[in-house]
């Protein structure tokens, strides 16, 4: 049985990782069209790296869909994503584990997103 060190997993694990993150970001820009222009992949993978273990927790990470959809809340605009009350209704919406993670993205993108996309800060 062949065994891999300590470094060369973590070297295989940051590898998976860039290529994930890349693959995410092309998917982010192309299909969902989230991520602005002027934004470099690097920056921008910056902006979502943090979420993983957040989208891993909330359960989206299961489904790609979901993910991305997840990532997505990243790229809201500033002055929305930094309001309590908007971001108080995402964590509450988003935190309910007794509902599908599937259903809670539905819910946030039908009744809270609108709301962060045209929000303009008071």
């Amino acid at each position: 049985m062949h065994t891999i060190s300590g470094e060369a997993f973590d070297a295989i694990e940051a590898e998976f990782r860039a290529r994930r993150n890349t693959i995410l970001i092309g998917r982010l820009r192309g299909q969902m069209a989230v991520v602005p222009r002027e934004m470099s992949d690097a920056e921008a993978i910056a902006t979502i790296e943090p979420l993983m273990g957040d989208a891993k927790a909330l359960g989206f990470a299961g489904d790609d869909n979901d993910l991305l959809r997840f990532l997505a809340l990243a790229f809201l605009p500033d002055a929305a994503r930094h309001d309590r009350l908007l971001s108080d209704s995402f964590q509450r919406c988003l935190g309910d584990a007794a509902t599908h993670p599937s259903d809670r993205l539905d819910f946030a993108y039908k009744h809270i997103v609108p709301k962060a996309i045209r929000f303009r800060k008071r």
